[in-house]
């Protein structure tokens, strides 16, 4: 049947899926802003898996969710579980992405003249995705990912925290967060509000190939 569609057609239907599914997610994102339950935001990045995935330079694909990346003590306790693990469709090398909530806070207060600290929230997110690649790193070879395609080479680690419009982030909040962001190794920070902002682009695209 859709070897009959003519090519115009089988493109309008394309983007008018795309559209539907993309308004659907920038929905979700509008009336749940305030939302500061972590598993709702992780219900709704799994549904919506895509959205995770345009923050990645490369083909990355989701394995699962709450992933077990190692760490278990004799006594079976301290288990480190992810929020999502990725990999790279091409290379197979694993990804980590864990996720915090809107209104959890980039910045503290002011602690000299325009420069402002990262917040425990940012600071605490960080230090548990790096704390996970570690351990990844450390016993991730031996959790049996191979099973998935995945690998373990030099996992990359995404936090995906806050709200830089809600929480008003500008001027030397902006400048401070910035070079926080931009010198820290091993994990890159991403805010929801910059996610939903790819949705648009997205939407953007996909409207202009329908019209």
């Amino acid at each position: 049947a859709l070897a009959a569609v003519e090519n115009g057609s089988l493109a309008k239907f394309d983007a008018a899926a795309g559209i539907a599914r993309l308004q659907r997610f920038l929905k979700e994102w509008l009336e749940n802003r305030e939302n500061a339950d972590e598993e709702a935001w992780q219900r709704l990045l799994t549904e919506e898996s895509w959205a995770l995935g345009q923050l990645f330079g490369s083909p990355f694909v989701i394995v699962r969710g709450k992933a077990y990346v190692g760490g278990k003590t004799f006594e079976n306790a301290e288990g480190r579980i992810t929020d999502f693990l990725f990999k790279n469709r091409l290379t197979g090398n694993a990804l980590i992405v864990e996720i915090k909530t809107p209104v959890a806070r980039l910045l503290g207060g002011q602690y000299r003249a325009q420069v402002y600290p990262a917040s425990n929230d940012l600071a605490g997110g960080v230090a548990q995705a790096l704390d996970q690649r570690r351990v990844l790193m450390d016993e991730g070879n031996g959790l049996g990912l191979e099973a998935t395609g995945a690998v373990v080479l030099n996992p990359r680690t995404v936090l995906v925290i806050g709200d830089l419009e809600r929480q008003d982030i500008s001027g030397d909040k902006r400048r401070s967060f910035e070079l926080l962001r931009g010198s820290l190794m091993g994990v890159d920070v991403v805010t929801f509000d910059e996610l939903a902002e790819k949705g648009r682009d997205l939407l953007n695209l996909f409207q202009a190939v329908d019209a």
